[in-house]
C-alpha cells in the first residue's frame, strides 16, 4: 500500500530555521567543558564543520561558507562575520541551496551596535548569572523574573530593556557573562531535528552583508562558520 504524504517529518526548508542577530561577546555561545566560548574565540569556530575567514568582507557580495555534494545530512547553524566596532547596523542575508533549490533568508537590519553577527539555527537553552546581579531600584527581584527597573551586572554593564519579561539586552559593555544563549551541537538532528534543515544530496550556504569589513580589521571579526552533521 502506498503511503500518502511525506516520507518523514524532517524540515527541508531553511527559511523555517531560527534566524537572529547576536552580540559579539554577550551573544550566543558554545559550551566547551567548563568554558563558554563566544564568537570572539577562534576555538568557537574551530568547533564548526567549516570556518571561513575572508581577507575582507565586501559590501553586498556573497561569501560561500560551506558546500557539499553527493552527501546528505543536516544544517544546524550558519554564522556570518561581524560588523566593525563603530556601531554600524547591518543587513545580513543568507542564501541556502538545498538539493538544488535556492532559498534566500534576509534577516533585516540589525540593531545599531558594533560586533553584531547574523545567525541561522536554534538555541539549545539559556542561562542568567543571577548571583552576579545587583538591583538598582527598591522593587528588587521576584522569583525568576527581574522586576527592578534596571539590573546592573557587577562587572559594570547596564542591561535590561525588557526586565519584566526576564529578557536581557546582550549589548552591554562588559565582556563577562551577563547571560548566555547556548547554541545546539552536533546532536541536534537527533533530539531536535525540526530545528535543523535536512538535505539529501547537496548543500551550499552563502552569506552577504551590506557592511564592508576591511582587510586590516581584527581577524576575529571576519570569522564565519557553518555547523553541519553529515550522514555516516
Amino acid at each position: 500500500m502506498a503511503v500518502i504524504g511525506s516520507r518523514d517529518n524532517l524540515n527541508r526548508d531553511p527559511t523555517k530555521m531560527g534566524s537572529f542577530y547576536g552580540g559579539y561577546y554577550q551573544g550566543p555561545r558554545l559550551p566547551a567543558g567548563a568554558t563558554e566560548l563566544n564568537p570572539n574565540d577562534a576555538d568557537f569556530h574551530e568547533g564548526m564543520t567549516a570556518t571561513v575567514t575572508p581577507s575582507e568582507w565586501v559590501a553586498n557580495t556573497y561569501v560561500t561558507l560551506y558546500s557539499v555534494s553527493g552527501k546528505g545530512g543536516f544544517l544546524i547553524h550558519a554564522l556570518s562575520g561581524a560588523t566593525d566596532g563603530a556601531n554600524n547596523p547591518q543587513a545580513i542575508t543568507f542564501e541556502v541551496t538545498v538539493d538544488g533549490v535556492v532559498h534566500e533568508i534576509a534577516l533585516g537590519t540589525s540593531i545599531n551596535r558594533g560586533y553584531v553577527r547574523g545567525y541561522l539555527g536554534a538555541a539549545a537553552g539559556t542561562t542568567m548569572e543571577n548571583s552576579s546581579w545587583s538591583k538598582s531600584s527598591s522593587s528588587g527581584m521576584a522569583g525568576a523574573n527581574f522586576t527592578a527597573t534596571t539590573m546592573v551586572y557587577t562587572g559594570g554593564a547596564t542591561v535590561g530593556q525588557n526586565i519584566n519579561n526576564a529578557t536581557i539586552d546582550y549589548g552591554g559593555s562588559s565582556s563577562s557573562t551577563i547571560g548566555a544563549i547556548f547554541l545546539q551541537n552536533l546532536s541536534a538532528p537527533l533530539h531536535a531535528p525540526s530545528t535543523c534543515c535536512r538535505f539529501e544530496n547537496s548543500l551550499t550556504v552563502r552569506v552577504k552583508t551590506n557592511t564592508a569589513l576591511a582587510s586590516n580589521a581584527n581577524v576575529s571579526r571576519k570569522y564565519a562558520s557553518v555547523l553541519c552533521r553529515l550522514d555516516s
